[in-house]
């Protein structure tokens, strides 16, 4: 433990180091080329109401999204909204992807590229909002404070999500539903 303090120590001058497993691999990542396909939506993007605006909306993974549109937008965007992954089962008979990723560790090691990117494409005003459950809050917060900076951390909203009426309201599988949700936000 000793040694391992010691390096994180030394790796981090702001204070602020959250390890996890599959950090080192998600940092390369967030360095890599994008490998997947994604494609603008071209019907949104030439209607007429966005063809004098700057404007454009993407469909594909947000890391490959992020990594193509680098060079053209690095320093330039004002607001990144991410919507993560809430890492709790589906109650959902049919959903466009998994939101039960495991461990908090691959919540991190997901989210950690995609934060380094969308930091380098905010512009130096731009914000950065993320939606979070109650469940993977903390350590999202931890994680955005080392990025950003917890000099630059502007709110967390709070959002209502369930009123529970009584401790067996809602009970199930020997645990209570979750009331909230957090919309954190930081300044570049």
């Amino acid at each position: 433990y000793s040694f391992i303090y010691d390096i994180i120590k030394t790796q981090n001058k702001k204070g602020i180091y959250l390890y996890f497993d599959g950090r080192e691999s998600a940092e390369r990542l967030a360095n890599t080329p994008a490998t997947k396909r994604f494609k603008p939506d071209n019907i949104h993007n030439n209607a007429t109401q966005h063809q004098n605006t700057k404007n454009k909306l993407f469909i594909g993974d947000n890391l490959d999204v992020m990594k193509t549109i680098m060079p053209e937008y690095q320093g330039s965007i004002d607001l990144v909204y991410m919507d993560i992954l809430y890492n709790m089962p589906s109650t959902r008979e049919k959903q466009a992807y998994d939101d039960n990723v495991g461990e908090s560790s691959e919540v991190l090691s997901m989210l950690f590229p995609r934060l380094l990117l969308a930091q380098k494409l905010l512009n130096p005003t731009g914000l950065l909002a993320l939606s979070v459950r109650d469940n993977e809050q903390a350590n999202v917060k931890i994680l955005l404070d080392e990025i950003f900076s917890k000099n630059n951390f502007v709110n967390a909203i709070v959002i209502e999500t369930a009123v529970v009426a009584g401790p067996v309201s809602g009970y199930t599988q020997h645990s209570l539903p979750s009331t909230k949700e957090y919309l954190l936000v930081y300044a570049k």
